[in-house]
C-alpha cells in the first residue's frame, strides 16, 4: 500500500530491521523516531528517539514502502503509526559499492 508522505510528517514512525547471517537464524529489532517530510527534495528523514543517533534518509524506492502499521503490531513497533521493514547483511571484503551507511548498529 502506498502511504501519502504528507500524512506521515511529524508523525511516529518505526523501522524494523532484519539482520541476516548466511547460516544462522534471521533476527530483527525495531528502531523508533519521528518522520519528517521534505516536498522539496522528496525525502523522508526518520529522526530516531535518541538525538545523538544519526536519523535515516528515505527517498525514491524505499518511500513507496512505507507501511501502515496495524493494532496488533502497534505494540511490537513501538507506537508507531508508520513502518518500513529494512535488511541488514554483513557487508563483503572486496566491494561495499551500492550499499548504504545508515549508522543503525546491531
Amino acid at each position: 500500500m502506498h502511504v501519502n508522505p504528507d500524512t506521515i510528517n511529524n508523525a511516529p514512525f518505526a523501522i524494523l530491521v532484519w539482520y541476516k547471517q548466511e547460516g544462522k537464524e534471521d533476527k530483527a529489532k525495531v528502531y523508533s523516531g519521528m518522520a519528517t517530510w521534505n516536498a522539496a527534495e522528496t525525502a523522508m528523514e526518520i529522526y530516531r528517539d535518541d538525538p545523538e543517533k544519526p536519523s535515516l534518509v528515505l527517498t525514491g524506492e524505499q518511500l513507496e514502502r512505507i507501511q501502515i502499521v496495524t493494532p496488533k503490531t502497534k505494540d511490537i513497533l513501538l507506537g508507531a503509526n508508520y513502518y518500513i521493514s529494512l535488511t541488514m547483511q554483513d557487508l563483503p571484503d572486496d566491494n561495499t559499492e551500492g550499499f548504504n551507511k545508515v549508522g543503525l548498529k546491531w
